[in-house]
């Protein structure tokens, strides 16, 4: 299974397998112009922050908090 977010012209391609997501991104870049930007750590103003061993992905809006105070 691939996820596939867009948002203008910012992308997010997610699989839990390696080998899927390596075809997901050649073919979308075969098709329009792409920048691997690597691990996702920051998306629309909110920070990604992955555990791999805990298995947990956590969110946050800290920034976003800071500047309304």
């Amino acid at each position: 299974m691939i996820f596939v977010a867009l948002y203008v012209d910012d992308l997010i391609i997610a699989s839990g397998s390696n080998k899927s997501l390596r075809e997901a991104k050649s073919a979308l870049s075969e098709r329009f112009e792409m920048t691997d930007m690597g691990k996702l750590k920051f998306f629309l103003g909110i920070e990604i922050e992955r555990d791999e061993l805990g298995g947990t992905l956590s969110l946050r809006q800290s920034k976003f908090a800071k500047d309304i105070l």
